[in-house]
């Protein structure tokens, strides 16, 4: 749809010129910034050329994020951040924190 080409467009190309990123292109001269989708993942399971973008842009899960590169460097890895589980730990002891001695659901 016009709408998902012109969402994706803001969120890539006009996302890096609106902060001065040599990026949102793959081209000659720009930071190789690009993200690999599982098509495959149930959230984009049978779109084909012509509602893969909308599908993308308006219903795609974080799991079906299987590699994002910034800078042609790895960020993430089929589908796991290099310090996933250091981030969740911490998250999780804060959480403790936050909420003292609750449990979850409470």
């Amino acid at each position: 749809s016009a709408l998902a080409a012109r969402l994706f467009e803001c969120a890539t190309g006009s996302g890096a010129l609106s902060v001065g990123a040599p990026s949102g292109e793959l081209a000659p001269g720009r930071a190789a910034d690009f993200f690999t989708v599982d098509l495959r993942d149930p959230s984009v399971a049978g779109a084909d050329e012509t509602d893969l973008l909308p599908a993308v842009v308006f219903s795609l899960t974080r799991a079906a994020v299987r590699e994002v590169y910034s800078g042609a460097r790895p960020v993430v890895e089929d589908g796991r951040h290099p310090a996933q589980d250091e981030i969740v730990s911490r998250f999780a002891a804060l959480q403790r924190k936050l909420w003292g001695s609750k449990g979850s659901g409470e």
